[in-house]
Order: structure tokens, then sequence, then C-alpha cells
């Protein structure tokens, strides 16, 4: 059986048809999940590309991989997905538009086939710019899709295929075709290019901060639009399924690495916060032989790891199979899942914070604390700042947007939660820091500015 795992970058749950959203973004996935396994509630446990797929591929959390500023490079002893599915047998591919997912941060580990955004993109960044203008950009979906055949037919069966999708990350830079369905820009080609000129001036993190209603509705709707036109390239990759005759021996997963904030707390981009919209993602898996169904039990992404081992017939990791909190992602006996789900966000480290206050100045970065950390169950969320011991707790039955804190309310929750989040920290120590060079760090850091974390 071969495994493609998609991640669209950035893209958040609550935004997909197949979730409940009614604003038509998501056709092909929607038409996708009905064929498919859903489940309602995977949580990843990090905000931002580097720890969330290293969690993603090793089953573990930030707190033993350490892919996690301020140095955010995975410990290169960490069994992988693509590591464990070569050494059974599989031909392990990447084609990412992401450049986080690289040998450098230890994402590719395990990988013999490596297609970044470098080999499939020939245009120079300045070209894509000046056509984005125009809106007739390509953030790299469309090109990887056409490498897609190519680079099936190149590899051994079975395979394992994880690629990218960087449209829906900023900037929200989408062809005419989507935005105008989604965006009301002014009147003519002029007024079109001024609408896209100054967008390329905004930043991510800052754009919400102290903006009109007119400038939220606009990052929304061109939030929407960059996600349409993900839907568009996932729906191209299932066409090619078809033509290939991969759908009858094929698992498919379209997810997303994390979401995105939307104006929550002021702030845009995802640092910083720990709200659903950033660590709530999509999961939908379609998987030859079964039955298609919501899957409601909570489950996340460290669950991932050993779940698709067992699904492809594969044994587990000894060090995975019987972790504290852990489920069995595609259980028979009714996926009840997991008592509790953790997320974690680390600050980026005390050397970057005075260029990150220079870059967004209309943001204080001394609110933020060290580290940000979460734990939920099927009812109550808790939120824990290290820095002075607070925290929040909330009723996502009740107030599912995360505005009230109800931890005087019903203190027995907020307690309970609070010796999960410490039997935790205990069960998962913190190994040091993965070994690295001067060469690796230097190069992790222009691809993180390019980005917009740093």
């Amino acid at each position: 059986m071969n495994l493609i795992i998609l991640v669209i970058d950035t893209a958040r749950r609550d935004r997909f048809g197949c979730y409940g959203y009614s604003r038509g973004t998501t056709p092909a996935i929607d038409a996708f999940a009905r064929e498919s396994l859903v489940f309602d509630r995977m949580i990843t446990p990090a905000t931002w590309t580097i720890p969330s797929h290293a969690s993603l591929f090793s089953g573990l959390y930030a707190r033993e991989h350490r892919a996690d500023y301020p140095t955010p490079i995975m410990r290169d002893d960490v069994p992988t997905l693509a590591s464990h599915l070569a050494q059974h047998g599989y031909s392990t591919a990447v084609l990412s538009n992401n450049p986080l997912i690289a040998s450098r941060t230890r994402l590719a580990n395990g990988f013999q086939v490596l297609k970044h955004r470098r080999d499939f993109m020939t245009s120079s960044a300045l070209r894509r710019r000046m056509v984005g203008l125009f809106g007739r950009t390509d953030k790299g979906a469309r090109a990887a899709n056409r490498l897609f055949p190519q680079l099936v037919k190149t590899l051994a069966r079975p395979f394992f295929i994880y690629m990218n999708y960087m449209e829906c990350h900023w900037p929200y830079r989408i062809p005419t075709t989507f935005e105008n369905r989604f965006v009301r820009n002014r009147g003519g080609v002029f007024g079109r290019l001024f609408d896209r000129s100054r967008r390329s001036f905004w930043d991510p993190m800052d754009a919400f901060v102290g903006s009109s209603d007119s400038r939220r509705d606009l990052l929304n709707n061109l939030y929407d639009a960059s996600l349409a036109c993900a839907d568009d390239r996932v729906g191209e990759l299932l066409g090619h399924l078809r033509v290939l005759r991969l759908e009858e021996d094929t698992v498919v997963v379209i997810t997303s690495d994390h979401g995105e904030s939307m104006g929550e707390d002021g702030l845009g981009g995802h640092q910083g916060a720990l709200h659903q919209g950033l660590i709530h993602v999509p999961f939908v898996v379609r998987a030859p032989g079964r039955t298609p169904r919501r899957v409601g039990g909570l489950f996340q992404f460290t669950d991932v790891f050993a779940g698709l081992s067992r699904l492809l017939g594969l044994p587990v990791l000894e060090s995975l199979a019987a972790r504290p909190f852990a489920a069995d992602l595609f259980s028979d006996s009714g996926n009840a899942g997991r008592p509790y789900a953790f997320a974690q966000w680390t600050r980026w480290g005390a050397s970057r914070l005075p260029g990150l206050q220079r870059r967004y100045p209309r943001i204080d970065f001394a609110r933020f604390p060290a580290v940000l950390e979460s734990v939920q169950d099927a009812r109550f969320k808790l939120v824990t700042a290290d820095d002075n011991g607070t925290h929040r707790l909330y009723d996502l039955q009740r107030d599912p947007k995360e505005t009230s804190d109800c931890a005087s309310t019903v203190p027995d929750e907020a307690a309970r939660l609070r010796d999960a989040l410490d039997q935790w920290r205990v069960a998962f120590s913190q190994p040091g820091r993965a070994d690295y060079t001067v060469a690796d760090e230097a190069a992790i850091e222009r691809r993180l500015r390019s980005l917009g974390y740093v």
C-alpha cells in the first residue's frame, strides 16, 4: 500500500467546507472527505512548521525531538516515519514548496528523493513577484503537481510521498481567478495593481494591529481565496491519482501543520498563542478498504506515526507502542481517542527579540511568555504561561472562540487539567539540543526570515 501525505501549510480547519464552513472554499477536499475518514478533533502540538512537522514525522513532542526555538533542528537520532518506511521497503520522496522541510532541519531525514521549490520553480523571485502583481502567481503547488506523475514513475512500489502546498501561507498572493471570488478590489486594472502592491508592504504578525474593519475583512477574504486556490490544486493532484490508477492501493492523508491567527489576540501569523485556530487542524484520510465516516475522538500528530504504521501493516516502533496518553488512530473499536492533547509554543530566543521588535514596532514583544503550554480534553482547555504561572481555562463546547476564562467557575476542572499537564511534563523529558553546524544555523535563519518568522 502506497502512502501520500499532503500538508496544506497554514490551513485553518474552520475554513473547510467538510468542517462546516459555508463560503465554498474547499469543494475538491469536501468531495474527497465524503470518501474518507474525517477526524473532527486532530491537534497539532506546535503552531509553526518545524516543530509541528517534527512531531508529525517522529511521533514525539517538541520537548523530545527539540526542533523548536531557539535552534529549530531535530535531533539526528530520532527515527522518522520516512526512515521507518524505507527500512521496510518503501521508496520515500519529498515534493515540497516549503524551504524548511530540508536536510538542515533534519525534517528530510529518511527521504531518499528531495524535490524542493527551487527544483521545479524555474523563474526568478523577482519575476514571480511581478507576475503576482498581475494575478497570475503560482506559489508552487501547480508546478509540484506537474512534476508528480513523473516522480511516481521513477519510484519503486510501495512508495511514500510527502507534499507541501504553501498557498495559504503569508503573503496571500493568489491568482485573480480565486481572488475575484472572495475579494472586492478597486475598479479597473490599475486599482487591482494598487491593492496588490500595497499588500506587499504588510507583514504577517502585525497586519491586524490597529487595523480597520475593512482591512480585517480584506485579510480574511484573501485567506479564503488562498485556501480556495490550494483546494483547486488538491483537485489537480487527485486527478493525477485517478489517471495513474493509484486510488485503489494508496492511502492519502490531507492535513495542515498548523492554522493562522486572523486577528485573535490582535495578531496575524502563527506565533505567540495556542488558540484553536492555530492548533486544531484538518485531518482527512482516504484508506482503501476503510468505510468513510466521521471520527469524533481526540487525537494529535504524535499519534500519526504509529497509526499509519498499523494501517500499512508494518510494525510499530517499540518507543511509540505504549506512550502515555496515546491513542490508536485507526482502531476498529470506536476510535474513542486520547484523554488529553497537548501543545507548546516557545519564544523565539533572546537574541532574536530586538530584531523582531524593529520589524514589528507595533507589537510589544515583552508581552510574550518564554513558554506557553496547553492541555485539552473532550470539553475543556487549559493554557498556561510559564513566566508567572498564570493559567486560563476555556469551555470549548460553550465558548469555542476562547473568549472567557472559566477557571473560577469550575476550579476542579482547572485542577484536573493542571495535573494532566504536570504528568505530561514528567513523562516526556527534555534531552539536549541537536548537534548542528554554524552553516546549518545560518541557513535556517535565512529561511525563517524569508517566511516572516524572525
